[in-house]
């Protein structure tokens, strides 16, 4: 098996992750989203990261290969065998892919990225401010609605090796 795509990604971590606690070994190359590289196309044709190898079989994006993962090695579990539990499984993958990240990842790129690549400081005026806001909003509602639960624990708070 192996991953494709930058580990900055909470993709591919997301991927990442859920090898970990399968215990599964998976090599893993470092690929930039959008890359020309013909054996990372032919895994995502769109360029987007995550790509994924198993044999013959390639695979794109990470909700897709988490679930061929879940599919494919349902030991140990990484979703609720319950049906009800299973489906705000989704629901909780789906608000982090979607609505978690968008609003995470401009902090991300203006605090950390930025300044690092730029070489300027952030300022925490204007549109940065206005996401800082929606982050909490959102992350209070995260946090209101699911307490705690395994996911919650191993993604956001539990520190774990993925590399």
């Amino acid at each position: 098996m192996k991953l494709l795509g930058v580990r900055l990604s909470p993709f591919v971590r997301k991927v990442a992750v859920v090898l970990a606690v399968k215990g599964l070994d998976y090599e893993h190359e470092s690929v930039m989203p959008g890359s020309d590289d013909p054996k990372f196309r032919a895994a995502s044709p769109t360029g987007k990261i995550p790509g994924f190898v198993d044999g013959d079989l390639s695979l794109a994006d990470s909700t897709v290969i988490c679930e061929y993962l879940e599919d494919k090695y349902p030991e140990p579990a990484v979703m609720p065998k319950d049906v009800g539990l299973r489906a705000r499984a989704r629901f909780l993958e789906e608000y982090g892919d979607s609505k978690l990240v968008e609003t995470a990842s401009v902090i991300f790129i203006e605090k950390f990225l930025t300044p690092t690549s730029l070489a300027k400081r952030p300022t925490w005026n204007g549109p940065l401010r206005r996401r800082m806001s929606c982050f909490r909003r959102t992350w209070t509602t995260w946090r209101a609605r699911f307490p705690r639960t395994a996911f919650y624990s191993v993604i956001f708070v539990q520190p774990i090796s993925v590399s």
